[in-house]
């Protein structure tokens, strides 16, 4: 059994890598494609005010249901308290997997998950689906959840 140092310095033992000529191969999914991943598997589900998954879901409860099953993240169900979660991120460096916080004042009133190209994936409203859609508004905060 080997033990290796990884790049962030985390210690790994593989008992795999004598059966590889001594190479052991780890497949990483960044933890921004795993939440846009599981972010895409809701499109199309039903939104319900108050409800946080996994079929149906008011905005606050799709971005709660999402983190916490892709990265162990727990949010608040609430819009506006989730805009206290995770760290600040200017407009123009938001990532694919960050929290989008729209706001009226300083009040955040929606929330939904950034897919990256001016897009977002939310449960906007009554009678709707969660979606892929373009941002709208400039009175946003990012937040980053993910590393």
């Amino acid at each position: 059994m080997r033990s290796r140092t990884a790049s962030s310095g985390a210690r790994w033992t593989s008992k795999f890598s004598a059966l590889n000529g001594g190479k052991t191969y780890i497949s990483v999914v960044p933890n921004g494609n795993k939440i846009i991943n599981e972010a895409k598997k809701h499109v199309g589900s039903l939104y319900k005010f108050g409800a946080a998954g996994p079929s149906r879901f008011d905005c606050s409860g799709y971005t709660m249901y999402v983190y916490r099953k892709t990265i162990g993240v727990k949010l608040p169900h609430k819009a506006n308290l989730q805009q206290k979660y995770g760290k600040a991120v200017s407009k123009s460096a938001k990532k694919p997997g960050d929290l989008i916080v729209s706001r009226n004042g300083s009040y955040g009133y929606h929330v939904a998950i950034y897919a990256g190209g001016g897009y977002m994936y939310d449960s906007p409203h009554t009678g709707a689906r969660v979606t892929k859609r373009k941002m709208f508004g400039s009175n946003y905060v990012v937040r980053r959840l993910a590393a």
